[in-house]
């Protein structure tokens, strides 16, 4: 029986989209080396022009200059990180539309710890690439 599961899961990861995992994991380590190093742009090098962000009190931003303004504010408070992880969990695709979710964690000096779940939304971009058309933070759950 795993073996079973193991091909199945092989079938599904072969099945995904040119790019699509690469241009994630990309995204996602901009997210923790963009609040590692204080530095909102980067984090925001994975988001299309026409982008959404909703961070976890529902503050809704569009467009990458948006984002950015709404990490230099979490930077300013917080800080730079110390460590930070994304874990994606899910991953689904439909056309050119490709569903995330997982968890989220940054660690800052003070101790700080911002934590939660997402839900993200990749679009493939004219080049083929991925880049996040909506992404939601969501509180961590107790």
């Amino acid at each position: 029986m795993n073996v079973l599961l193991f091909f199945a899961c092989a079938c599904v990861a072969a099945d995904l989209p040119a790019n699509l995992k690469k241009d994630i994991d990309a995204g996602n380590q901009a997210w923790v080396d963009g609040l590692k190093a204080g530095d909102a742009n980067r984090i925001v090098s994975g988001y299309s022009q026409d982008s959404v962000n909703c961070n976890a009190a529902g503050d809704c931003v569009k467009g990458p200059a948006a984002v950015a303004a709404q990490y230099k504010e979490v930077i300013a408070r917080f800080g730079r990180a110390t460590s930070g992880f994304v874990r994606s969990e899910t991953l689904h695709v439909d056309h050119d539309l490709a569903y995330e979710s997982g968890y989220a964690e940054a660690h800052f000096p003070d101790g700080a710890v911002r934590k939660g779940r997402f839900s993200t939304v990749w679009k493939r971009q004219d080049d083929g690439h991925w880049k996040i058309f909506r992404n939601v933070s969501l509180p961590a759950a107790p």
